[in-house]
């Protein structure tokens, strides 16, 4: 597990370096809102149709190999970024990386649901995407920092550094799987995990909820920079504060998946998604530098305690029907949150102004929300599996 969360932790922490650039960077070439949508979303489709196929393949055929060429993608992404000298280069060398993403997350995240023991999913999972979210924020960290001495191609290299490292930390101490391919026979491939979410009302909950998460964090992620940029923050302002948020994320997700482990996954989701929508609509509204560093802190604390309850449900599914396609479910719950977001948000800001993207955001958790309460009161399903028989009874 120690090998594994450095390996989540480096490899993310390249593809964060890039995060706070990329808005301002499309803008550079003359990019509206939704064109700026476009470029973060071009990794989350391509991510998506890679998830698709990845992670039931990747459970019958070994995850090491895949994560591996994952991050060799990212490696030559890196680089391309730099002579990307168009918005339409610029969309193509997201879409690629895009394509890389498909086999590092989701399989890292197999590899740490497969150590879990029954009962520390939360747990377990916690730690997982500890590392996670301090990869993605410790990039932004850098990249002010970067960006503001040597300019946007610094954050690029950045990228590539640290990507190389997790490229040799993969190939030269990362475990084979511990699952084996004979345990893996019978188990339901990504079109049948797809049927049993679509008709049991309870799965197909959460599996809003998820993509509800990401989209909302997408929206963030792609247009606080521009927010705070037009309000005269500075670019190592604008990276520590969406390090801080990412960072804060991140601390959370220990405290929380042991919280999961111990009381309702899905009141731990309803009460902290609520709280999320809140301060999302707040954002804009904000002018002290002071509140709105504030407002960031809190956003990272809310809109990271979902994600270790949402994960251990998915992890214990994942026992019964693969943990690579489990966790590439959960995936593809992102993909479409991320892919969605700066798009619809982009439309959305471009005809009703700057407030409009997070106001996008609060509702599609709102729904969320909903979706959850208005499942019947029985005896929680999530604790059942991910069984056909359930999928029956709807």
């Amino acid at each position: 597990m120690v090998v594994l969360s450095f390996l989540i932790f480096i490899a993310v922490l390249g593809v964060g370096v890039v995060v706070p650039v990329l808005p301002i960077y499309a803008a550079k070439f003359g990019a509206m809102g939704i064109e700026v949508g476009f470029v973060f979303s071009a990794l989350s489709i391509s991510r998506l149709i890679g998830v698709l196929f990845i992670g039931s393949i990747a459970d019958r055929l070994g995850k090491k190999k895949f994560i591996i060429l994952g991050l060799f993608v990212y490696l030559i992404s890196s680089i391309l970024y730099i002579y990307a000298d168009s918005l339409i280069k610029l969309i193509w060398v997201r879409a690629f990386q895009g394509l890389g993403s498909a086999m590092i997350v989701p399989l890292a995240m197999a590899y740490a649901g497969e150590l879990a023991p029954s009962g520390k999913e939360g747990t377990y999972m916690g730690i997982a995407n500890t590392f996670f979210f301090l990869g993605l924020g410790g990039g932004p960290l850098i990249s002010g920092v970067l960006v503001k001495r040597w300019g946007i191609d610094s954050a690029f290299i950045g990228m590539a550094s640290f990507t190389l490292i997790a490229l040799l930390l993969a190939v030269f101490l990362l475990p084979s799987s511990v699952s084996s391919n004979r345990s893996l026979r019978g188990k339901t491939d990504l079109l049948g995990a797809f049927k049993i979410i679509f008709l049991n009302r309870f799965y197909f909950s959460f599996f809003f909820v998820g993509f509800a998460m990401d989209l909302s964090r997408s929206i963030l992620m792609t247009f606080f920079p521009l927010m705070a940029n037009s309000k005269g923050i500075d670019y190592d302002e604008i990276g520590m504060m969406v390090g801080f948020f990412l960072s804060i994320t991140a601390l959370v997700q220990g405290p929380f998946g042991k919280l999961a482990d111990r009381l309702s996954k899905g009141k731990i989701i309803i009460l902290t998604n609520f709280i999320y929508g809140v301060l999302l609509i707040t954002i804009p509204l904000i002018i002290s530098r002071c509140f709105l560093l504030l407002t960031v802190v809190l956003l990272g604390i809310f809109a990271g305690a979902g994600y270790p309850a949402l994960a251990a449900i998915m992890t214990e599914t994942g026992r019964e029907r693969g943990m690579a396609l489990s966790m590439s479910v959960l995936q593809v719950a992102n993909s479409i949150g991320m892919s969605l977001g700066p798009v619809i948000s982009g439309g959305a800001q471009d005809l009703f102004g700057s407030v409009a993207p997070f106001i996008v955001g609060a509702l599609s958790l709102y729904i969320g929300i909903f979706l959850i309460l208005s499942l019947p009161s029985q005896k929680s399903r999530y604790h059942e599996g991910y069984s056909s028989a359930s999928c029956d009874k709807k």
